[in-house]
C-alpha cells in the first residue's frame, strides 16, 4: 500500500498565504468575543467586547484613535491571500502599523458623553493586533524570498 495521490484535492501548505489568511481570521474573529477594553471613568460598562469595539471604532479620530481603520487593509489583504494571491508585505506592515497605533490612544469618548476615559487594553485587543502578525509574517516571507532569489533590489 503505498500512498495516495489526488490531484483534484486542494493542499493548503503551511507557508501559504491562504494558511496565513486563515490564522489571521480565526485570531481576528475570535478578538470579537473576547473583553477588548476598559475606560476609566465608565461605571456602567466595565469591559468592551471586541464586537463592540468593531461597531463603533469608525468614530475613533473623534477621540485621536485611529487604529479601527486598519481592519481595512487587512481585509483586502486577507481577501487577496484567500484567492490565492501573494501577499503584500507593503499593506500588511501598514495595517499591522495602523493597528499598533492603538497603544497611542490618550483618551476615549465614553459612550456619547461629553466626558472620556483612559483607554486599558485587555486580552480581545491583543488578540486583534496579533491577527494581524500572519499577514505581515506571509508578505515578510515572499519578499525576502524574492530578495534572496534576486527578484528584489537591495
Amino acid at each position: 500500500m503505498g500512498i495516495q495521490h489526488n490531484e483534484n484535492v486542494m493542499a493548503v501548505k503551511v507557508g501559504s498565504g491562504q494558511f496565513a489568511a486563515g490564522i489571521a481570521v480565526a485570531l481576528w474573529t475570535s478578538s470579537l468575543f473576547i473583553p477588548s477594553l476598559t475606560v476609566s471613568g465608565d461605571a456602567e460598562s466595565a469591559l468592551y467586547r471586541g464586537s463592540h469595539i468593531l461597531a463603533i471604532g469608525w468614530a475613533g479620530p473623534i477621540g485621536g484613535a485611529f487604529a479601527w481603520y486598519a481592519n481595512i487593509p487587512w481585509l483586502v489583504e486577507v481577501a487577496r491571500l484567500a484567492r490565492g494571491k501573494e501577499p503584500r508585505f507593503w499593506l500588511s506592515a501598514f495595517a499591522l502599523l495602523l493597528a499598533f497605533s492603538m497603544v497611542l490612544t490618550p483618551q476615549l469618548p465614553i459612550d456619547g458623553e461629553a466626558s472620556s476615559g483612559t483607554p486599558t487594553f485587555v486580552a480581545g485587543a491583543w488578540v486583534w493586533l496579533l491577527s494581524f502578525c500572519p499577514l505581515f509574517g506571509a508578505g515578510l516571507m515572499k519578499t525576502l524570498a524574492a530578495k534572496a532569489a534576486g527578484k528584489l533590489e537591495a
